[in-house]
C-alpha cells in the first residue's frame, strides 16, 4: 500500500470546504490524489469507479446525508473495507458520533479541521486500509483454497463415479462385444481355456462347456502346431506386448481352417492371470490369397508365354515391366529395358517418333495402333491406357505383334482376288497363268516358272506356261521328272539342289533339263485327281524357297484347280447342252423309229392274221402268210431284246459267261448265214479267214462275241446298196481282230461318235426306210468293252466303213461246262398219260401252250403264279413235268422252282421267259430248272424236249 499512491475521496455539498480540505491534505500528504464530490449521490459513484483508499464524508448535506452514504459505502461488499472519516462542525456532539458508528464509519474529524489530527487519522486510516486490505485478501485466498479444495473433491468424486460407471459400462461393453463379436474371443491361463464366446464355438464346431476347462491343445491339428503358435506368441508378447500368428485350427468334425489368432496378457507382469485371444476365420482369404496368387502366376505365366512382345509403360513412356518376347526381340534383359523410354528400342530414336501411339493415346485416352517395318518384318504397335479411377492415365500396356504373316495373307488374299477375277474375265487358260505368274512375283520369285497339265493317255505333262532362263520344253514324260511326282503322289515338293540329286537317285529318274538351286511344285487337283502342277525353280546360288512359299504355292494351286474344274464344268455344260439339243432330235428320230419298228411288224402280223381267217385261200397262199407274220413277230421280237439288252447293260447286270468257241467256225457260220441276204440285194460277201487252225479255239463270252460280229454284217448289207462286204479276222499277240469293210453309204466325219449312242444312226434327219432300233452299234461297243477290248470306225461318205473290233484272247482251261439237252432223238411217246403242271399268269400264253401240247396225249392243270404253282405241286407230286414261267406275280419262277427241289429233286423243269438275255439260261440252270426255252416258244423245240423227257423215263 505504502508503494502505491493514496487516493482519497473528499465528500461535501460546500466547494470551499473542499478546496480547503484538498489543500491541508496536499501540504501533509503531496502525494494524495484527492477525488472530490459535492453530493452523496455523486461520491458513491466515485467511489463505486475509483475504488479510493480513505473516504472523508460531511455528514450535512442535501439530499443524501453522509450517515445514508455511509451505509451505502458499508453495504456495498466491493467498498466495505474502505476506511469512512467524517467531517462534522459539531465537535461535542455525541449522538452524532454514535450515528456515525452504526453507519460503519471508523473516525471523526471536527470542523474547522486540525492539520495535525488530519494527518493522524489519515495515517490511521491508511494502516486501518491496509489491514482490510489484508484481511480481505486473506479472506479471499482461503475461500479460494476452500473452494479449491472443495471443487477438487468434487471432481475427483464425480471422478470416481464417472470411472466407476466407465467401469460398470466397459464391463457390459466388453461382455457384449465378447459375445456379440464376429470373430472368436477366448481367454486362456497357463493355454487352458478360462472363457469362449458364442462365434469362437461357431468356428471351432464346440459348445463352450466343451472347451472350457480343456487345454488349448484341443483346438490344434496337430503337436508341432500347438508348440509352435505357443512359442511364436509369447515371444512376440515379450517384445511387443501383443502376439499375432497365423496358424491353423482343428473343428470338431475334423477340418482344417485357416486362422489368424491374436493374444494380449491381461497383466503383462504375471501372465498366469490370464491371456486374451481372438480368432479370425481366414479360410476363404487364404484360399483367395491363393487363388490369387496363382491367377498372378498365371498372369505371370501367361505375360511371358505370349508372342507379342508386351511392355508395361508408365505415363511418361518409362519401361516399368517387359515381356519375355520384347526382351528377345530386342536382346536385352528386363534389367537393362526398366526405366527406360520404350521408343529407344523400338524404333532406334532418341525421342518420339511422328505419329507415335503414345503421344495419339494419351490425347485421345483410347487405344491407338500403328504399323511399321523392323528387322525385314512387319509389326502393329497397340497401346492401351491404363487409367485410374480419376480417368487420368497413370501408364499403358504397350504391345508389339508380329504381322508378317497376316500382311503376306493380305497380299495372297489379293493374289488370289486378281486371279480368281482374271479367270472370270480372260478367254484362255494361257492368259491367266500369265497374270498368275505376274501376281505371284509379288511375294516370291517366278522368274521360272510354269504349269503343265497331265496328258494320262501318254503319261506326259504338257505345258501350259513355261517361262524358264535355261529350258523350254512344250511336253516331257512325266516319269523322268519331280513335276511327274509331284502328279504321280499328289504331293507338294521342295527340294534344294542336294536334296534333288539324292530324290532323283532314290526314285531311279532320268531327270531332264538344267538342275536349279531349288525347286517347289504343288499339284493341281480336281476332285481326288491330279490334272497336273504349278512350279517355280531358281537357278541363283543362295536362293532357297520356304515351307511358307510351299504353303502359299498350294493356296494358288487349289484356286487354279477350281478355275480348271469350273472351266471345266463349263465345257461339260456346254457340252450337256449340245448333247440336250442333239438328244432332244434323237428322241424325235427315235419315237418314230420306235413306232416304225414295232407298228410295222404289228401291222404285217395283224393283217395277214386277218387274211389267214379267209376261207379260200390256197395252201401255197396260207404258207406264205404264215412265214410273213413269222418274220414281223421275229423283228419285233429282236427290236424288244435290243432294248432289254441296252438297259441290263446300262444299269450293270449283263455278265459275263465265258465258255469255249472255235473262231473259224463261228466266223463261216456267220458267213453262211449272211451270204444269201448279200446275194439278194446284189452285194458280193468276202470271208478271208487268217486264223490259224492251232489259234482257232478261244474261251470268250460267245453269245456276246456273236452279236458283236452279227450286228457289224448285218448293219454293213443294210447300208450297203451296191458293190461288197467283207469280213476277216486273225488271232495274234493275245487279241483276235475282227473287221468288217463295206462300200455303202459311209459316215460323215462329224457323225462317227454319235452312231455309237443309243437309237441314233449316222443322220437323225435321214428319211430313208432302213430297218432297226438304232441300238445294235451301242450294244456291239459295250459288248466290245465288256470283254476288255475296243471298237473303231473309220469311214467316208458314199465311199465305204471299216468298223475294227479287237478282243483279248482269253486262255483254254478245263472249265466245266454246263449241262446240255439230251440228244435229239425222235421217239414215240409212251401210251401212258403225261401230267403237265403248266405255269403261267397270261391267259393268251396258257391257251398257246395247251395248243401246242393237244397232239400230246397229256393231263394239263395250270397256276397264274409262283405260290399257287408251289402249292399245287405238294397236293400232286405224280407230275412228271413242270413248264415254268420265270416272270409270275407273288413268286417267280426261280423262287419256285427252288422250293419245289426242296420237296423233289427229279420232277422234270422247263423254264421259259419272255425275257431271253445273256445269262438268263445259267441263272435257270443253277435254281434247279432241267431246261430253258425262250418265249414265243418254238413248238418243234417243246415237242422234242417232251419226247426226250419221255425216251429217257422209258
Amino acid at each position: 500500500m505504502e508503494s502505491q499512491k493514496i487516493k482519497i475521496l473528499a465528500i461535501d455539498d460546500v466547494s470551499d470546504n473542499l478546496f480547503s480540505l484538498k489543500a491541508l491534505i496536499n501540504d501533509v500528504f503531496p502525494d494524495v490524489d484527492i477525488i472530490t464530490a459535492q453530493s452523496g449521490t455523486k461520491g458513491l459513484e466515485l467511489a463505486e469507479a475509483d475504488n479510493p483508499d480513505i473516504i472523508l464524508l460531511d455528514v450535512v448535506m442535501p439530499g443524501m446525508d453522509g450517515y445514508e452514504v455511509c451505509r451505502k459505502l458499508k453495504e456495498n461488499e466491493n467498498l466495505a473495507d474502505i476506511p469512512v472519516v467524517f467531517l462534522t462542525a459539531l465537535k461535542g456532539d455525541s449522538e452524532s458520533r454514535i450515528r456515525a458508528l452504526e453507519a460503519g464509519a471508523e473516525a471523526f474529524l471536527a470542523k474547522p479541521i486540525d492539520e495535525t489530527e488530519l494527518t493522524a487519522q489519515i495515517k490511521a486510516m491508511i494502516k486501518i486500509r491496509n489491514a482490510n486490505l489484508k484481511s480481505r485478501d486473506e479472506k479471499a485466498w482461503l475461500e479460494m483454497l476452500v473452494n479449491t479444495r472443495t471443487k477438487a473433491l468434487e471432481n475427483e468424486l464425480a471422478e470416481r463415479k464417472k470411472a466407476e460407471l466407465a467401469y460398470k459400462q466397459s464391463e457390459a461393453l466388453m461382455k457384449s462385444i465378447f459375445r456379440a463379436s464376429p470373430v472368436g474371443v477366448g481367454l486362456v491361463s497357463n493355454r487352458v481355456i478360462i472363457e469362449a464366446n458364442d462365434f469362437l464355438c461357431k468356428i471351432t464346431g464346440y459348445s463352450r462347456a466343451e472347451l472350457v476347462g480343456q487345454n488349448s491343445r484341443k483346438l490344434y491339428p496337430d503337436d508341432a502346431t500347438y508348440e509352435y503358435v505357443g512359442k511364436e506368441k509369447y515371444k512376440q508378447i515379450g517384445k511387443f506386448g501383443i502376439g499375432t500368428v497365423e496358424t491353423q485350427f482343428k473343428t470338431k468334425d475334423g477340418e482344417i481352417i485357416d486362422i489368424l489368432i491374436s493374444s494380449a496378457p491381461i497383466n503383462h507382469v504375471d501372465l498366469s492371470v490370464g491371456v486374451t485371444f481372438t480368432v479370425l476365420d481366414i479360410t476363404e482369404k487364404k484360399k483367395s490369397e491363393r487363388e490369387i496368387l496363382k491367377a498372378s502366376e498365371n498372369w505371370n505365366t501367361t505375360f511371358h508365354a505370349m508372342n507379342s512382345g508386351i511392355l508395361l509403360l508408365d505415363a511418361n513412356q518409362h519401361i516399368v515391366q517387359s515381356n519375355i518376347a520384347f526382351q528377345q526381340f530386342v536382346e536385352k534383359t528386363d534389367d537393362e529395358l526398366k526405366g527406360k523410354h520404350c521408343f529407344h528400342f523400338v524404333h532406334g530414336t532418341d525421342c518420339p517418333i511422328d505419329g507415335c501411339p503414345f503421344v495419339r493415346m494419351k490425347q485421345s485416352h483410347k487405344r491407338e495402333t500403328m504399323e511399321l517395318q523392323m528387322k525385314d518384318r512387319d509389326f502393329e504397335i497397340i497401346v492401351d491406357p491404363i487409367l485410374n479411377e480419376n480417368g487420368q492415365i497413370t501408364g499403358a500396356v504397350h504391345i508389339l505383334n508380329d504381322i508378317t504373316q497376316r500382311k503376306l495373307d493380305e497380299k495372297i488374299q489379293q493374289i488370289l482376288f486378281e486371279i480368281a477375277r482374271t479367270s472370270v474375265s480372260n478367254n484362255t487358260l494361257e492368259d491367266l497363268m500369265v497374270v498368275v505368274r505376274q501376281e505371284l512375283n509379288k511375294v516370291m520369285d517366278t522368274t521360272n516358272f510354269f504349269v503343265a497339265l497331265y496328258q494320262p493317255e501318254t503319261d506326259t505333262l504338257k505345258n501350259v506356261i513355261f517361262q524358264d532362263e535355261k529350258d523350254n520344253f512344250q511336253e516331257w514324260k512325266a516319269e523322268d521328272s519331280f513335276s511327274g511326282q509331284v502328279v504321280k503322289y499328289g504331293k507338294t515338293l521342295l527340294l534344294n539342289r542336294q536334296e534333288a540329286k539324292k530324290y532323283a537317285d532314290a526314285n531311279n529318274l532320268a531327270l531332264v533339263g538344267t538342275p536349279s538351286e531349288c525347286w517347289l511344285g504343288a499339284p493341281l487337283t480336281v476332285g481326288r485327281q491330279v490334272i497336273g502342277t504349278i512350279v517355280i525353280q531358281s537357278y541363283t546360288p543362295g536362293v532357297i524357297y520356304t515351307q511358307n512359299n510351299a504353303r502359299l504355292l498350294e493356296m494358288i494351286a487349289n484356286e487354279l484347280s477350281l478355275v480348271i474344274e469350273r472351266n471345266q464344268m463349263i465345257d461339260d455344260l456346254l457340252k450337256a447342252k449340245e448333247k440336250a439339243e442333239e438328244s432332244d432330235k434323237l428322241k424325235s428320230a427315235f419315237l418314230a423309229n420306235m413306232s416304225h419298228e414295232i407298228r410295222t411288224p404289228m401291222n404285217g402280223i395283224l393283217g395277214f392274221t386277218s387274211l389267214l381267217s379267209e376261207s379260200d385261200l390256197t395252201g401255197e397262199e396260207k404258207d406264205k402268210y404264215i412265214d410273213i407274220i413269222q418274220k414281223s413277230g421275229q423283228r419285233m421280237l429282236n427290236t424288244v431284246n435290243d432294248l432289254i439288252d441296252i438297259s441290263k447293260i446300262e444299269t450293270g447286270q449283263m455278265p459275263l459267261i465265258y465258255t469255249e468257241t472255235n473262231l473259224r467256225e463261228q466266223m463261216q457260220n456267220l458267213y453262211a448265214f449272211f451270204i444269201a441276204e448279200a446275194k439278194n440285194k446284189g452285194l458280193s460277201m468276202v470271208f478271208r479267214d487268217n486264223i490259224l487252225p492251232e489259234m482257232a479255239v478261244i474261251e470268250t463270252d460267245v453269245a456276246k462275241l456273236d452279236s458283236i460280229m452279227t450286228n457289224l454284217i448285218k448293219n454293213a448289207i443294210k447300208y450297203t446298196d451296191r458293190g461288197s462286204v467283207e469280213v476277216g479276222g486273225v488271232v495274234k499277240n493275245q487279241w483276235f481282230e475282227f473287221y468288217v469293210r463295206d462300200t455303202g453309204i459311209g459316215i460323215p466325219q462329224h457323225r462317227q461318235k454319235a452312231i455309237f449312242n443309243r437309237f441314233e444312226q449316222a443322220d437323225v434327219s435321214d428319211k430313208r426306210a432302213y430297218q432297226g432300233s438304232g441300238l445294235g452299234l451301242t450294244i456291239a461297243r459295250a459288248y466290245a468293252e465288256m470283254l476288255g477290248g475296243t471298237m473303231d470306225l473309220e469311214s467316208e461318205p458314199n465311199i465305204g466303213s471299216v468298223f475294227n473290233v479287237r478282243i483279248p484272247v482269253r486262255n483254254r482251261t478245263n472249265k466245266q461246262k454246263l449241262p446240255e439237252a439230251p440228244s435229239n432223238k425222235s421217239v414215240e411217246f409212251d401210251s401212258q398219260k403225261i401230267k403237265i403242271l403248266i405255269a403261267e399268269d397270261d391267259p393268251i400264253g396258257l391257251e398257246y401252250m395247251k395248243t401246242i401240247l393237244s397232239e400230246i396225249n397229256c393231263e394239263i392243270t395250270s397256276a397264274s403264279n409262283g405260290k399257287e404253282v408251289v402249292a399245287l405241286f405238294e397236293k400232286n407230286q405224280d407230275v412228271d413235268i413242270i413248264l415254268m414261267d420265270i416272270r409270275m406275280p407273288v413268286m417267280d419262277g426261280y423262287q419256285a422252282t427252288q422250293l419245289i427241289r426242296e420237296i423233289n429233286r427229279n420232277v422234270y423243269i422247263i423254264a421259259q421267259t419272255a425275257f431271253a438275255l445273256a445269262g438268263d439260261r445259267e441263272k435257270a440252270l443253277e435254281a434247279g430248272c432241267s431246261e430253258y426255252l425262250t418265249k414265243p416258244v418254238n413248238r418243234q423245240k417243246l415237242i422234242q424236249l417232251i419226247k426226250n423227257y419221255s425216251y429217257n423215263e422209258s
